[in-house]
């Protein structure tokens, strides 16, 4: 029932489960019940102690409860979109009928906005979207967004089957509704999230990095069609023209992509190579590769490039909680590297 939740969210503990109960004379009446409940069935605040996916499972399995959903509260990274009673009708081959065509229209412009992980709600009549965004965010009209909310999950996924960092695109959407973003809370590099990009990035990698930096160095240099581009890189001796013919050869086995992102990642790599710091951002991107994913060991070879500013090492960015102090190659660089390397990279 549950296999096409993403396995970014199952892997959170973020879980509570919840429990229908049946009345009538037959008790084959379903009683819907919302109520977050622990694991043994017992009703609880959403804001408890939160379990892990595996163990909700168990206790469905074990009889204590029904279902299972996500407990969502504020810094977790998570924000959930939800449309209620916006489906007509679902029909037996999965399509989707909404109750009118303008409501049709505004939800699937909202969906292709976000691109973010979409399911019908437990009711059949509704829609959840799930993404990750670095805003803290509760509001009922005139959309419902929400950061600090229990809702049940059914896994039926629709649309779209990734959750994704989708931030940019949030605040896009809260213009659209002509929200206020300047009254919502920032809360960019929140541990959570770092914890999400960090399991992506596990998942991405087969093996685990043995290299000392010296070794990982010499890899890259000597790499046998792209060692000179590499070296060049490294030491910032490469020139804007030479750049640009190193990102347009990667871009030529874009048929290697995801179709899904070829468009996205078309509009990004632009935005990207457009900044003062893309050869920053590349560079960073290359050595995920040579270190399978150790981003200790990207951090020490960036920052010994010739690539790195002294601003990108300054730690003037806090937490969430405001107790750790965060540099940009922390806070910016590595995370969004890693989500990019996750969405884009060649399969």
């Amino acid at each position: 029932m549950y296999d096409k939740v993403p396995a970014l969210l199952k892997q959170q503990k973020i879980w509570l489960n919840y429990k229908d109960t049946y009345t009538g004379a037959d008790s084959k009446q379903l009683q819907e019940n919302k109520a977050p409940r622990d694991l043994r069935g017992k009703i609880c605040s959403y804001k408890t102690k939160k379990n892990l996916y595996s163990e909700c499972i168990k206790s469905i399995e074990a009889g204590y409860n029904t279902g299972l959903g996500i407990a969502l509260t504020e810094n977790t990274g998570i924000v959930a979109i939800d449309y209620d009673k916006c489906i007509k009708n679902i029909t037996p081959t999965g399509a989707i009928e909404f109750i009118d065509a303008e409501t049709e229209q505004r939800i699937l412009r909202d969906i292709h906005l976000l691109k973010s992980y979409v399911e019908i709600s437990p009711s059949n009549k509704g829609l959840h979207i799930y993404l990750i965004a670095s805003i803290n965010i509760n509001i009922k009209t005139p959309i419902e967004i929400y950061t600090n909310k229990y809702l049940r999950v059914t896994g039926k996924q629709c649309y779209y089957t990734d959750i994704r960092e989708a931030t940019e695109e949030l605040k896009e959407l809260m213009s659209l509704y002509k929200i206020d973003i300047d009254n919502t809370e920032d809360i960019t590099g929140i541990k959570f999230t770092n914890s999400i990009y960090d399991n992506q990035i596990k998942l991405k990698f087969k093996y685990t990095n043995q290299l000392t930096d010296a070794e990982i160095l010499k890899k890259m240099f000597t790499h046998n069609t792209k060692g000179d581009y590499y070296k060049k890189l490294y030491n910032n001796l490469m020139t804007e023209q030479e750049y640009i013919d190193f990102k347009t050869k990667k871009l030529k086995d874009l048929k290697r992509y995801k179709k899904i992102n070829i468009e996205d990642y078309e509009r990004l790599k632009e935005k990207i190579d457009s900044t003062p710091s893309g050869k920053a951002f590349t560079l960073i991107m290359e050595l995920l590769d040579f270190c399978y994913g150790d981003t200790k060991a990207v951090k020490r070879l960036f920052i010994k490039s010739k690539l790195c500013k002294s601003d990108y090492t300054k730690a003037k960015y806090k937490d969430a909680r405001g107790k750790k102090t965060l540099d940009k190659i922390d806070r910016y660089f590595i995370p969004k590297a890693i989500y990019y390397y996750k969405n884009y990279r060649a399969i």
